[in-house]
């Protein structure tokens, strides 16, 4: 579901205002680090340190000594549930490119409290598993629209720069002549 579904979704299952609270204490949560359940290849589920930088566009997981960045930006989608796809941290997956995100199988471990976020590189996934619905429901509608967000201020600063680029073209063929 696009962002907007899933937050409406909520907003009538949870009522505006506990939404607003759920995302606060969420995001707050969030930039301090919190631990998730991330699922491996094999099904197991593993304790992952995971924070969000502070400007939402970057999600940091730490798993023992290693640890990976995913920029927000590079989230194709976020996908709740079963149809979840095969978890990764790091490497391709299986499946294919990004193209061919459609219904996908349940990892080992998958069940109704995973949230996978589909990245846009090699089709690949990082698969967490939470504690209850509710903590599901708030990464995901956190993760979603702080994606978007990036994308979309990423699409801006790539059309601003195309169009100084445009302008500085144009200036300089009319001091050519």
């Amino acid at each position: 579901r696009r962002s907007t579904e899933r937050a409406e979704a909520m907003a009538r299952k949870y009522g505006r205002d506990q939404l607003r609270q759920m995302v606060q204490a969420f995001t707050k949560d969030m930039v301090k680090g919190t631990k998730l359940g991330v699922v491996r290849q094999s099904g197991d589920v593993m304790t992952a340190m995971c924070a969000l930088s502070p400007n939402l566009d970057t999600l940091r997981i730490q798993v023992r000594d290693k640890s990976r960045i995913i920029p927000l930006v590079d989230v194709h989608e976020v996908l709740t549930g079963r149809d979840v796809g095969p978890p990764l941290v790091g490497g391709a997956s299986s499946s294919g490119s990004s193209a061919s995100l459609g219904r996908i199988v349940v990892p080992p471990g998958g069940d109704d409290l995973c949230m996978t976020l589909a990245l846009r590189d090699a089709g690949e996934r990082v698969t967490f598993r939470l504690s209850d619905k509710k903590a599901l429901d708030a990464l995901a509608l956190c993760l979603e629209t702080f994606s978007r967000t990036a994308r979309r201020a990423a699409e801006e600063v790539a059309e601003k720069t195309a169009a100084k680029v445009a302008a500085c073209e144009a200036a300089k063929k009319s001091a050519d002549y």
